[in-house]
């Protein structure tokens, strides 16, 4: 399940965190929700926050939701930096 969810990170990103919340290993499960949700947090922060508001997520997760969203306000108060 771990390589679909990636698979499917890339076009169906809801769909795939919804998936995610499958993978029976945790370490694997961690891993995929960071790649995804992190990437959810630049794309649609108010999507990813509905999604936050149905799942618990660890707090490792969390703190790299909330260094992806850091990282998106810094590119947009500094769009010259990569």
């Amino acid at each position: 399940i771990f390589p679909l969810v990636q698979f499917m990170m890339v076009n169906e990103l809801e769909e795939a965190m919804e998936l995610a919340q499958r993978v029976p290993k945790l370490e694997e499960r961690e891993a995929v929700l960071k790649q995804g949700l992190m990437r959810w947090a630049r794309r649609d922060p108010a999507g990813l926050d509905g999604y936050l508001a149905r799942y618990d997520v660890s707090d490792s997760v969390q703190r790299s939701i909330r260094a992806a969203r850091s990282l998106k306000e810094s590119r947009r108060e500094n769009p010259g930096t990569q």
